[in-house]
């Protein structure tokens, strides 16, 4: 440590460094305290001198009562020195008067400072995620800080040394920062009472902290995460020019958050991919935000788990994707309730209690609904079972027998010689079906089966190709005459529904399976189809291949 000519104690601190709650009879000390004492043990390290410069203790006790007259960078350049403007508000942060607008823990202070000086937190013996500074996001990490710079044009020296910044993020990350008492924050966490974690606010608004410059966009906020979900974990939206974009991400343990470290991004990307057994995260709470310049964005949470049946035993809740649209007899708006109602939503609610959680019902498209990526635990939509979905999706076994049906108007005959115009759903067995079984009809293609329906009706199509219990359920198949609808082709059941799960989470799917079994036996799916005029065929399509 550096001989600055201030090295006796007062009241348990070196007087350079100690905060005015310590100097203060009364004074209440805690771990923000610390704060105050390592931004100004960092000045020190990085410039060569101390911030304040009162000699004696009564002019060094006025100055610091009188708070800082002049930035750390104007100060430090005074003496030959060039820091980050970033450093300013760190330091601003660090010996903020009221303890309460610190950050909201060393560590945090630590990390926020690793990524002002741009170089990488050494690994400590709890592993955290160590931060990267190569080019890539996955680069291996470096043990030592970058080479400093150079002396600046007109003779100035640059104190950037690497000694110097080893000593500052070195020290600090093992919580041995000179005069820094690294207990107290584990007894002020002993003495929390249990409970739910509780979100860390962000920083506080205050002219020392600039606004964010990035936008997160992934993960989502409150979403739910495992480690078969693709690895994309962190994308961001870049809000004007600056530097590389570092990524903080921390984990909940018991009534607080601790760092888990720490990734930089390449310089331009707005994206970062990290694979989950790579960040070593323990199933829970998480959140992130983004840094850059010495900016950061609010905190996001999100919660982690190594697979989607274990987050549902353990939240006791299971999100179900199903179609917002009038999707009867599947799924319908209720006004009257203000409810999703009908067969796929008491299916939902069955095998939810079976699996002994609660349902949180998410109404999406039918594109949102087959997105690999999709953060539903089941999807129960009339999804048949197919070859290519079964690739990227896991699937419950089969649990209703449907097939293709063609619809037309009044009297009208039609079959696969003709030609006449075709609608069907896109992106489903019906387009399929369509161009297999009809390949003289123009094909036009709609969003949802409530359009389908509707062209129909609005005879902009002579026929529509639709699963049959879609189709048995509308109101105009019991009209009868030239205004009424009636099926043009031969019953069949030649698909299968099954609800649709994330890939690979076989865990979750035998679960699902067994609860459907259940759900079988005892009646309640024959009660439920009899409900929603619902056909039970009896065919042989299968689920997927085990």
């Amino acid at each position: 440590m550096l001989d600055v000519g201030q090295n006796s104690t007062l009241g348990g601190g070196t007087p350079l460094y100690m905060a005015p709650e310590q100097a203060t009879s009364g004074g209440r000390i805690g771990p923000a305290t610390d704060q105050w004492a390592l931004g100004l043990v960092a000045y020190t390290l990085l410039v060569g001198r101390p911030y304040w410069r009162g000699e004696q203790w009564l002019d060094l006790a006025r100055e610091i009562g009188r708070g800082a007259a002049e930035s750390a960078s104007a100060r430090a350049r005074g003496h030959g020195v060039e820091l980050p403007e970033a450093f300013d508000a760190w330091l601003a942060r660090c010996t903020a008067p009221d303890p309460s607008l610190r950050y909201p823990s060393t560590s945090h202070a630590i990390s926020a400072l690793a990524v002002i000086l741009g170089v990488s937190m050494p690994e400590p013996s709890i592993d955290p995620l160590a931060a990267t500074q190569a080019s890539e996001p996955n680069a291996p990490v470096s043990r030592t800080a970058p080479r400093a710079a150079g002396p600046r044009a007109g003779g100035r020296r640059n104190a950037w040394k690497p000694w110097a910044i080893v000593a500052v993020v070195s020290v600090s990350a093992w919580g041995l920062v000179l005069f820094l008492r690294h207990d107290r924050e584990a007894k002020r966490a002993a003495a929390a009472p249990s409970g739910s974690v509780p979100t860390v606010a962000a920083p506080p608004a205050s002219s020392a902290i600039a606004p964010a410059t990035v936008e997160l966009l992934e993960p989502e906020a409150g979403g739910f995460y495992t480690s078969h979900r693709p690895p994309t974990m962190y994308r961001w939206k870049t809000l004007g020019a600056g530097g590389r974009v570092a990524i903080e991400i921390e984990r909940a343990v018991a009534d607080r958050f601790e760092p888990l470290g720490t990734k930089l991004a390449p310089e331009g990307d707005d994206y970062l991919l990290v694979k989950w057994a790579e960040l070593r995260a323990t199933p829970g709470r998480l959140r992130i935000r983004a840094t850059r310049d010495g900016r950061v964005t609010a905190w996001r949470e999100f919660s982690f788990d190594e697979h989607a049946l274990a987050r549902v035993l353990r939240h006791k809740r299971v999100r179900v994707g199903i179609e917002r649209i009038q999707h009867e007899p599947f799924v319908r708006w209720n006004p009257d309730t203000g409810k999703q109602e009908g067969f796929d939503v008491e299916l939902a609610a069955a095998v939810a209690k079976e699996l002994g959680a609660e349902i949180d019902l998410v109404p999406s498209t039918w594109s949102e609904l087959l997105t690999p990526s999709h953060g539903f635990d089941l999807v129960i939509s009339a999804v048949s079972i197919t070859k290519d979905r079964c690739k990227a999706f896991t699937f419950s076994r089969p649990y209703l027998q449907v097939g293709q049906r063609l619809v037309v108007r009044g009297d009208h005959v039609l079959g696969p010689k003709d030609v006449f115009v075709l609608g069907a759903q896109k992106n489903t067995t019906s387009e399929a079906a369509a161009r297999a079984e009809y390949p003289k009809a123009t094909l036009q293609l709609f969003d949802t089966t409530d359009l389908v329906f509707a062209e129909l009706g609005n005879k902009t199509v002579a026929a529509i190709l639709v699963d049959e219990p879609l189709a048995a359920a509308r109101p105009e198949m019991t009209i009868k005459g030239s205004d009424g609808w009636r099926f043009s082709s031969p019953e069949k059941a030649d698909e299968a529904y099954g609800i649709l799960m994330p890939a690979g989470e076989d865990e979750l799917a035998a679960k699902v399976d067994a609860a459907l079994d259940a759900i079988e036996k005892s009646g309640r799916l024959a009660t439920l189809a009899e409900r929603h005029h619902v056909p039970l065929r009896k065919g042989t399509a299968a689920g997927c291949p085990k």
